[in-house]
């Protein structure tokens, strides 16, 4: 998006950290748009990238409700913007609202299908609400494809969440194949080493 002078000095102050700044200079921004003009094209975006950018200043302060209701002002004017849904899903996630931030993910993979990444993270937020069934399906979903795809701290981190949904849900013999995955690509991994020898302990 290109952005007028006033939103790039916002960003500037983003970078800094000047939240307060980036807060007040962004709702007189909003504010002058909704009192005083009718928006074209252009300025519908920089609207949304000034809500954006009003949801990271208030997630800096820590302030995650009016983070969350920034950025989802900013994709009912943009909402097809891949990385304010980005934003607003790992907001969730963090916030501990498991099924808007899948939600959330599950609209960009209509975007981009093969976006492993999210289906990560999709599979990770499973796990986290204790759906573990579902979480291993998401797992194992994104390894059928060639492991050479992908990243390999996320091949890595795949295999390790695996291993551990596997070993809760009693398929201990299967976890002790997805640790032994993790160790060979990441060598130093400690958590992986420990959960390996539970699995061989309880097997023996």
């Amino acid at each position: 998006m290109q952005q007028s002078a006033m939103l790039s000095k916002v960003a500037i102050d983003l970078e800094k950290h000047r939240w307060a700044d980036v807060i007040r200079q962004c709702q007189h921004f909003i504010q002058f748009y909704s009192q005083n003009k009718i928006p074209t094209h252009v300025d519908v975006e920089e609207i949304a990238s000034a809500y954006r950018m009003l949801g990271k200043a208030y997630e800096g302060e820590g302030k995650i409700a009016p983070a969350i209701a920034s950025y989802r002002q900013a994709l009912q004017i943009q909402p097809d913007w891949v990385d304010c849904q980005l934003d607003l899903a790992w907001l969730y996630g963090e916030a501990g609202e498991i099924a808007p931030a899948i939600s959330t993910y599950n609209k960009i993979l209509q975007q981009y299908p093969n976006w492993q990444e999210v289906r990560y993270n999709i599979a990770h937020l499973l796990q986290q609400q204790g759906n573990i069934t579902a979480a291993c399906q998401q797992y194992r979903q994104i390894l059928k494809g060639s492991h050479e795809s992908l990243p390999v701290a996320l091949y890595v981190a795949i295999h390790y969440n695996l291993g551990v949904c596997l070993q809760d849900s009693g398929l201990t013999e299967a976890a002790t194949t997805s640790y032994q995955q993790v160790i060979r690509w990441q060598p130093d991994h400690i958590n992986a080493y420990n959960h390996l020898g539970c699995a061989w302990i309880h097997l023996a």
